[in-house]
């Protein structure tokens, strides 16, 4: 709670600044023109309070939208068919309801996601302590945000998926229509490897691609080194998820 408070406390003053939000909104430009330059700029300026709301507003705002929007009869009765036994269809009936579907959306948007960022921050100032860097918590959480900031076009491209759609008919997991499962692999959310393919988007490689700058930039060190520092921690994740559907 402590690391939270501060992180949020140091973000706020962007917007007691009027001259801090319109700096933020070009280093979104400077994130896809020039990311090197961009990751020089947010350690001399750490501020990520712009994209990180953006995200997570962005994403719960989706989800919002699409609960609000979808025929949940039809939703229900597709996840029913794909992840429940007849043994167990009468319970999952009760459980599967819009309030609950929602409301851990909106959970996972508001806590998880900020969280996340978290964590991976730790993982770099930590690297960062190893390699003797003095770079702060701070600034790590920085780069994780902006790093995560190719996750506003899986947004875009979800609000598109909504408008498109017809008669209210679309399932979560295709919100995403940029994941690996709904651009290679089609699997229904009831097939094993679904949720690792759905997780994984063009966004996802976006995001490691500018880890790996965003560390270099800050680091020194090479490329192969700064490489295998940023794309560790999502290595580690997917080999135990991969590992543990294949056991």
């Amino acid at each position: 709670m402590f690391l939270i408070r501060t992180l949020i406390m140091n973000q706020t003053s962007v917007l007691a600044d009027p001259a801090a939000a319109p700096g933020q909104w070009r280093l979104l430009a400077g994130i896809v023109q020039n990311p090197a330059q961009a990751f020089r700029q947010i350690a001399a300026r750490p501020r990520s309070l712009l994209p990180l709301s953006l995200i997570v507003a962005g994403t719960a705002l989706l989800y919002l939208w699409y609960y609000g929007w979808v025929d949940f009869a039809w939703l229900r009765e597709r996840l029913l068919d794909q992840l429940a036994t007849p043994g167990n269809r009468e319970a999952a009936l009760k459980a599967v309801t819009r309030p609950l579907m929602l409301g851990s959306s909106i959970a996972g948007a508001l806590i998880t996601l900020p969280l996340s960022y978290l964590l991976l921050a730790l993982y770099f100032h930590g690297v960062g302590k190893l390699r003797g860097l003095g770079i702060g918590l701070r600034q790590w959480y920085a780069l994780v945000v902006w790093s995560s900031t190719p996750a506003l076009l899986a947004l875009l491209s979800g609000a598109v998926q909504i408008l498109a759609a017809s008669a209210g008919r679309l399932e979560p997991s295709q919100l995403d229509p940029l994941s690996l499962n709904q651009l290679l692999f089609h699997l229904d959310v009831g097939h094993a490897w679904a949720g690792v393919l759905d997780s994984v988007d063009l966004g996802s490689f976006w995001k490691l691609a500018l880890l790996a700058i965003g560390y270099k930039t800050w680091s020194g060190d090479r490329w192969p080194v700064s490489a295998a520092v940023a794309w560790a921690p999502a290595a580690l994740f997917y080999g135990v998820w991969i590992a543990f559907k294949a056991w």
